[in-house]
């Protein structure tokens, strides 16, 4: 592991989820126990991952940062037979979840982790891993307090920048307009992402391809509908 990736750790990395594991029923944790070595990726410490391994071949990668009960996931992983799909999660009803699901439709490509997202970037995967990233919906965190907990920071970005392949895209979702606002602003100030977006607000269209969750619909009725943002990974 190279200096600069374990700067963000080391650093006193803030911890960008809340800690909200709930109960596990018992469909989630059977699954958890019996389907863990078909879909659980091995993170543990001094592991890096072998994504063409895990998959059994060589193509396009998809992570999906904080994917919650999966609803976004195994959409994408129907839609997208012919791209492998990681999602990373740290609450375990999700990943019991997902597993089952996955199981269910004889989905076989798509691995999970459990791992926050910046340890999983530092220490378990490979440079150039990644040909897109979808962060959707993450916490916002909006009190002024607690900005720093917030996943969109220069420590990710710069991450993500060696994880991703050049040309690679970062989808982000959020149906808080003060963090879309935000989100923007570390984006613009990053060197090694570009807005694909030709909007003069500088956020994007919601691409149709995202399924409308249930968290998200309960956003729209409660009016607060969707901000997007599309950016791309200069070479």
């Amino acid at each position: 592991m190279k200096q600069e990736d374990t700067d963000a750790l080391e650093g006193g990395w803030s911890r960008s989820y809340r800690r909200r594991q709930g109960q596990l029923t018992r469909a989630q944790r059977l699954a958890l126990r019996e389907l863990s070595p078909r879909f659980l990726l091995d993170a543990s410490w001094g592991v890096t991952l072998d994504l063409p391994a895990a998959f059994g071949r060589q193509g396009r990668v998809v992570l999906e940062v904080g994917f919650g009960m999966g609803e976004n996931l195994l959409a994408q992983a129907e839609r997208l037979p012919d791209t492998d799909i990681v999602g990373v999660e740290v609450h375990t009803p999700g990943l019991g979840s997902v597993m089952r699901a996955l199981d269910e439709r004889a989905l076989p490509n798509v691995r999970v982790v459990r791992r926050d997202v910046i340890e999983l970037l530092a220490r378990h995967v490979p440079d150039a891993s990644f040909d897109e990233v979808w962060i959707f919906f993450p916490e916002p965190w909006p009190r002024e307090k607690d900005v720093h907990r917030r996943l969109m920071r220069t420590e990710l970005l710069d991450l993500l920048a060696r994880r991703m392949r050049p040309g690679g895209e970062l989808r982000l979702a959020t149906d808080v307009r003060a963090y879309a606002e935000y989100a923007l602003e570390v984006l613009d100030a990053h060197p090694r992402f570009t807005n694909l977006s030709a909007r003069d607000d500088g956020l994007a269209a919601r691409p149709e391809w995202r399924p409308m969750t249930k968290y998200e619909s309960r956003g729209v009725e409660r009016g607060r509908p969707s901000h997007d943002l599309w950016f791309g990974l200069l070479a």
